[in-house]
């Protein structure tokens, strides 16, 4: 029997033998030279498997989180449909909206919030961008 370490960088992380050698008694020096080159192809195989699996696991976690962000942020549509029709209902917008130095804290209603930032995805041509149907 000739036993042999598998090394990383980081040490040994694993140990193979060869047992019972075929065509003599013994092993050779030869052989275990070759033993040692057959662990560093070892080594490499196991660090690669094991990084991909850590690059499989961190790809499943970023699905994951980007899948739980898209759900969190879908509307319901009754929530739409009433944004919608308060848009329509609240269409004066205060005399400085178009500029930069707008404050927006004079904005208390919820609903005149909503029209505000409607008007705004209006002026930056986003309402049609994204096929967004105010009816």
């Amino acid at each position: 029997i000739i036993c042999f370490p598998i090394k990383d960088d980081t040490g040994v992380i694993g140990v193979a033998q060869l047992c019972n050698k075929t065509g003599g008694k013994y092993f050779s020096r030869h052989d275990e030279e070759a033993a040692l080159s057959f662990s560093v192809y070892c080594g490499i195989s196991i660090s690669n498997s094991l990084l991909f699996k850590k690059v499989q696991d961190a790809q499943y976690r970023s699905k994951l989180a980007s899948d739980l962000m898209i759900y969190h942020m879908q509307v319901p549509q009754t929530e739409l449909d009433g944004a919608l029709q308060e848009v329509q209902i609240h269409c004066t917008l205060p005399p400085s909206f178009s500029s930069l130095l707008f404050p927006t804290y004079i904005v208390e209603e919820e609903s005149k919030s909503i029209s505000l930032a409607y008007h705004m995805f209006e002026d930056l041509d986003l309402v049609s961008r994204w096929q967004f149907n105010p009816h």
